[in-house]
């Protein structure tokens, strides 16, 4: 699923080093984690780091200030959408570059054609 530049459902995300920053136009919703401190980013400091988060908001319009990602801003800003819920789905996530079509109906057979000892697979 692609959300489109311009879309409700378009989402952002800049990352440097320290910090990662996601914006999402549906209700504008922010979140900000500092990786160094944070590396499972459990802790948004959007409400904590305000030059940080306005750092890294104006280096993703400024990305998206290019044919292709321009209905993206409203102005020099990130364009906001009113919040609509989005029914709760599912999203599956599989390498069909390696045949993996979905999940198998039993746990254990998502290693067949594998190697148990070395988890490579068995050609």
């Amino acid at each position: 699923m692609v959300e489109l530049p311009g879309s409700h459902d378009f989402k952002l995300m800049v990352v440097t080093d320290e910090w990662k920053y996601i914006f999402m136009a549906n209700g504008g919703r922010e979140q900000l984690f500092n990786l160094r401190q944070d590396p499972n980013e459990v802790s948004n400091r959007i409400g904590s780091a305000p030059g940080i988060r306005d750092d890294l908001h104006a280096l993703g319009a400024k990305a998206c200030g290019v044919p292709g990602a321009i209905d993206a801003l409203d102005g020099d800003k990130l364009r906001v959408f009113p919040f609509r819920e989005r029914a709760r789905m599912r999203i599956y996530q599989f390498d069909r570059s390696h045949g993996v079509l979905g999940f198998p109906n039993k746990p254990e057979d998502a290693l067949q054609g594998f190697d148990r000892a070395t988890l490579k697979r068995v050609k």
